[in-house]
């Protein structure tokens, strides 16, 4: 077998392995701040937090899994920074994202990225 034909042969498995192991995906972008309705994390002290809701452009066949990363954060300087971000709800449809705050840190907003995947 000459290595030009031995070279597609081993493609041809790999893309065909993928395929059969092929996973669905969905990313996007979210952003909290004072433009959502029950925005407080940027005033007064003790345990706040805000929720945002996704909903999937095509629901997943399964429960999909969801990783959340923090892309960008305006927080004062005058304080600690604390905050805590996490999905809650997940489902086909789609999931809940909360972004927390704690004691007299002051988070004028959060955003960042997320990927939902789950297998066929």
């Amino acid at each position: 077998m000459t290595s030009k034909v031995a070279a597609f042969v081993a493609g041809f498995l790999i893309i065909g392995a993928m395929t059969a192991n092929a996973q669905v995906f969905q990313a996007g972008k979210f952003l909290v701040d004072r433009t959502v309705p029950t925005y407080s994390l940027d005033q007064g002290n003790g345990d706040r937090s805000v929720t945002v809701e996704i909903t999937f452009e095509t629901p997943f066949n399964e429960r999909p899994i969801v990783a959340l990363s923090v892309t960008n954060l305006d927080i004062s300087k005058d304080t600690n920074s604390r905050y805590d971000v996490k999905t809650i709800s997940v489902s086909r449809d789609g999931f809940v994202i909360q972004v927390r705050t704690w004691s007299d840190t002051k988070i004028h907003s959060l955003g960042g990225s997320w990927i939902a995947y789950a297998s066929k």
